[in-house]
């Protein structure tokens, strides 16, 4: 008998129903790397320093001078001649006169400092003017954040300091005159911290990702309530972001591990009763993918109206930068991953609209002075299409949650999704020496 051959419209059909129960992911965006500076390492910011509506670049790369690039040029101009400035650096407007002021710990002088911005005398190039903010004792200024602790409508800072458990909080007072708050009221003595409004008082709070500090309403003087909520995550090595993870109203904190070889998961954590608890764990990127991560960044890369999350790994580890990207349209149960392997490493990497574009870019740079500082251009609306399925993406249930999409095996992919038989070869780029960038 004659088998039966299902003529191409059939076929066609049958593969056009296959497709719609597939789950395609929507376009995320292309990267290309453009290379600010090589060999340093450093830190990023971003404010608009010139006042002429763009956002530019703040870049502390000690010993090196503290500068900042005015964007689209990146021509360089002088902040500070010098310093050992290079962990996190901040910017806002500490002063109130309407311009971006620069905040940034001093490791070896162990001061805080914060730079005057000139610009609203008219002269981008004239000498910014330093001002202290306050100082610490023993320890490693790791973690840096700026936000405005007790309401008063100023930047004040917080600084983690590794190596013990004490957070010191720089209150922004008046006539220029800072007060310093020493809590020694973190969970471990080692390093990671956010600032967010957790409890939704109208204050922010800090936390270290596995316990948060609840702000008094006199943060001077009141008493600081410790709430302890994820202690048992493995490692007091943390990078830590607060957000509303799956747009509830209720702020979320994410965790994911710092500084370890430990290969560690990335989770957010969320709570109806952030007091009392308990605190819900969601698994973003399993346990076992990737060690010796360092960076975690919250923001909508896709431009999709939900919170992604950017992680990577330094020079120690595989090298890749880690987006996961929020596909269970608010949710937080089902992330999208895309890697690529950078040239150096992911150990200090910050989300922003560089380009004024829409869709947040990334300043990435390792710990190592051999490393680049690197601009990864998002392609923006010009997006690559993932799907959820296929010979080299695998589902996979943990711990009775919905499937984590995640790379088999060794196997690295470029940005358009298509896997590479090289795992060195991961994306290419058409990295740039800025030769405004002294």
């Amino acid at each position: 008998m004659r088998a039966h051959v299902p003529p191409a419209w059939a076929k066609a059909s049958i593969l056009l129903l296959f497709l719609t129960f597939l789950p395609v992911f929507a376009g995320v965006p292309d990267f290309s790397l453009t290379v600010l500076h090589h060999g340093d390492n450093g830190a990023f910011a971003m404010g608009d320093i010139d006042g002429d509506g763009r956002k530019d670049i703040v870049v502390a790369r000690g010993p090196q001078p503290l500068q900042w690039l005015s964007y689209p040029s990146l021509q360089s101009h002088s902040i500070a001649e010098g310093g050992d400035i290079w962990m996190e650096v901040q910017a806002g407007d500490v002063d109130g006169d309407g311009d971006c002021d620069v905040l940034a710990p001093e490791i070896t002088a162990k001061q805080v400092f914060w730079w005057e911005n000139p610009a609203k005398g008219g002269d981008r190039n004239a000498p910014w003017v330093r001002h202290p903010v306050g100082s610490w004792d023993d320890g490693f200024p790791h973690d840096f954040k700026v936000g405005d602790i007790n309401g008063d409508g100023k930047p004040d800072a917080v600084l983690r300091i590794q190596g013990t458990r004490e957070f010191r909080v720089f209150l922004n007072g008046a006539d220029g005159v800072w007060q310093t708050v020493r809590l020694n009221l973190a969970f471990g003595n080692g390093e990671g911290t956010a600032v967010g409004d957790l409890d939704g008082d109208g204050d922010l709070d800090i936390s270290d990702g596995l316990v948060w500090l609840e702000t008094p309403a006199d943060p001077v003087h009141g008493a600081w309530i410790r709430h302890d909520f994820n202690t048992g995550f493995g490692s007091p090595q943390t990078r830590v972001a607060i957000a509303d993870v799956n747009k509830d109203g209720r702020m979320d904190i994410v965790v994911s591990p710092s500084d370890t070889s430990l290969s560690l998961k990335t989770a957010w954590y969320e709570s109806s009763t952030p007091k009392s608890g308990p605190w819900i764990e969601h698994i973003v990127m399993p346990a076992g993918r990737a060690a010796y991560v360092h960076s975690l960044q919250i923001g909508d890369i896709d431009q999709d109206g939900y919170p992604d999350i950017l992680t990577g790994a330094d020079h120690r580890g595989s090298k890749e930068m880690l987006i996961y990207y929020d596909k269970d349209h608010g949710r937080g149960d089902l992330w999208q991953e895309q890697a690529w392997e950078t040239p150096h490493g992911v150990w200090q990497a910050v989300l922003a609209d560089v380009n004024g574009d829409g869709f947040p870019d990334i300043l990435s740079s390792d710990d190592v002075n051999q490393s680049d500082q690197e601009l990864w251009l998002s392609s923006g609306s010009r997006a690559s299409i993932f799907r959820s399925a296929g010979p080299d993406v695998e589902s996979k249930s943990l711990q009775d949650s919905p499937p984590w999409i995640f790379r088999k095996g060794s196997r690295r992919y470029n940005l358009v999704g298509k896997r590479q038989s090289d795992v060195s070869a991961s994306v290419i780029v058409s990295p740039e020496a800025s030769p405004y960038f002294k």
